[in-house]
């Protein structure tokens, strides 16, 4: 089990971001919006590459590829170019960060998410291949950047819950109605021994994004049976205060909605 991780995304322009295949009307673009729900689709399924021009030399160590519609054999793979190197790089064996990796976990629950964290590399193009045979492809999220990691690993107790934002009633006859709608998922947890670094590099994170603009956080990245689930994307849902325990430690509580 690895420390929690929390990944402050580069913020994307929708022109840098180009796909191989696109089926009309769902443009590689709108990865760039924050919303899941508006997704990049292949027009074919296939071998496919997703290209993401950061625009200038950047520090990278995790990428994300969320809300996928993969089929169950289906493969990614990530690629890296500085701009020295140009885009001709990404052909190149040594372009390779991450080794051909299953999409689809087989005990995973949809939806289904693609995570990789490891030694950073600094580039400016980033490529992801995608092998989806039979049917298109469809992502809703892409996140490339720099991992925050804490010195200390979240507290005991920290755990996941749920909201069904169905709305029941029960009628004078006794029957139960249902207006069925969404279940959405949240994590909490409690981050202690901070020293004050860490205090300041959370609370810079916390100044840009607030409770409105996009994070994930991962509970554990490693590579171990139910990865899938221990993804969160989505936004701070409590703001809490953190306080001091000793002269150079502090204590901080967070709570993370899912966005979907």
């Amino acid at each position: 089990m690895s420390n929690l991780l929390i990944l402050d995304p580069i913020d994307l322009d929708p022109g840098w971001i180009t796909a191989s295949s696109a089926a009309a009307g769902f443009p590689a673009s709108q990865l760039a919006n924050p919303d899941p729900l508006v997704i990049w689709q292949s027009a074919a399924g296939g071998s496919l590459t997703l290209d993401i021009d950061l625009q200038a030399d950047t520090a990278v160590d995790t990428v994300y590829l969320g809300y996928t519609l993969p089929v169950s054999d289906a493969t990614w793979e990530i690629r890296g170019a500085t701009a020295a190197q140009t885009t001709g790089y990404l052909t190149d064996p040594g372009a390779v960060m991450m080794a051909v990796d299953d999409l689809v976990l087989t005990e995973a629950i949809t939806p289904y998410h693609a995570f990789w964290t490891g030694t950073e590399r600094t580039i400016r193009y980033l490529r992801i291949n995608i092998t989806n045979t039979g049917t298109a492809f469809e992502a809703g999220v892409v996140l490339a950047g720099k991992a925050w990691r804490p010195t200390w690993n979240h507290e005991w107790e920290s755990g996941r819950s749920l909201t069904d934002l169905s709305i029941k009633e029960r009628m004078p006859s006794g029957n139960l109605t249902v207006d069925t709608r969404g279940i959405v998922g949240d994590w909490r947890w409690t981050l202690g021994d901070l020293d004050d670094a860490e205090v300041r590099q959370l609370w810079a994170i916390l100044k840009r994004h607030g409770a409105s603009r996009p994070l994930l956080v991962v509970e554990d990245p490693d590579d171990t049976a139910g990865l899938n689930e221990r993804l969160h994307y989505g936004v701070m849902s409590d703001l809490q205060r953190f306080s001091r325990t000793e002269t150079q430690k502090t204590k901080w509580e967070f709570t993370f909605e899912d966005w979907l």
